[in-house]
C-alpha cells in the first residue's frame, strides 16, 4: 500500500499520510505543465516517457515532463509553455525535461545550447554537467561543450544563481547578473564572469 509519509512534528515519528502516492513510467503527474513544440527544422528527435530511444519527429506536438529532446546538426526547436517559459533549442542539444510542476521546472542540459526565456514567477534550474543553474525571470543562453567539459552563460536579461561544489567539495554560490557572461570549467570546478 503506498502512501506519503511525514514527520509529525510534535512527537517525530513517522506518520501516513491519507494521500496515496501514483508514479506512472508513462504518464507524467497530472498538475505537471506539458509544453508545445511551435517549430522545428530538420533533425529534431523525441524521447517519450518510458521510450529507451528517442525517435525523429516529423509533426509539432506537445512535450511532457519526463521527456527528452535531441537535434542533430541541422536540428533546432522552440519549446513554449503557455506563459511560463520558452526554450529555443540549437542544432547538436541534448536536453532532457525533468520535471514541470507548478512548483518548479527542471532542465538537464547534457550538450549543446538552449535559450531559455522565463516570463513567470516559477522558478526553472538547469543542471549542466556538474553546474546547477537557477534562474530568475528574464533571458539567459546555456551552451554546453561536452568534449572540452565547459559550460558558458549569457545573462541577457534577469540574474542567475550557480552552484557547485570545487575540487575540494566546498560548495560554492554565486549570483551574476544580467550583462554578464559566465564559463564554467568542470574539469576545474572554476568560474570566470566576463562582461557580455
Amino acid at each position: 500500500m503506498g502512501g506519503l509519509f511525514f514527520i509529525n512534528s510534535l512527537n517525530n515519528k513517522p506518520q501516513l499520510a491519507n494521500k496515496p502516492i501514483s508514479f506512472s513510467i508513462k504518464t507524467p503527474p497530472g498538475e505537471s505543465v506539458n509544453g508545445k513544440i511551435t517549430s522545428f527544422s530538420q533533425e529534431l528527435s523525441l524521447q517519450e516517457r518510458g521510450a529507451t530511444d528517442a525517435s525523429k519527429l516529423v509533426s509539432p506536438e506537445s512535450i511532457k515532463q519526463g521527456e527528452r529532446i535531441v537535434t542533430g546538426n541541422k536540428g533546432n526547436a522552440v519549446i513554449e509553455f503557455d506563459n511560463i517559459l520558452t526554450l529555443k533549442v540549437s542544432s547538436n542539444t541534448d536536453l532532457d525535461i525533468i520535471q514541470t510542476l507548478p512548483q518548479n521546472f527542471v532542465f538537464s542540459q547534457n550538450e549543446g545550447s538552449v535559450g531559455y526565456e522565463r516570463v513567470s514567477e516559477i522558478p526553472v534550474s538547469i543542471r549542466a554537467l556538474h553546474l546547477l543553474i537557477d534562474q530568475d525571470q528574464g533571458s539567459i543562453i546555456v551552451d554546453v561543450d561536452q568534449e572540452n567539459k565547459k559550460i558558458t552563460i549569457n545573462i541577457l536579461k534577469g540574474t542567475i544563481t550557480l552552484a557547485f561544489n570545487n575540487l575540494e567539495l566546498k560548495s560554492i554560490l554565486l549570483t551574476v547578473n544580467e550583462g554578464k557572461k559566465v564559463i564554467f570549467d568542470d574539469t576545474k570546478r572554476k568560474t570566470e564572469i566576463n562582461d557580455l
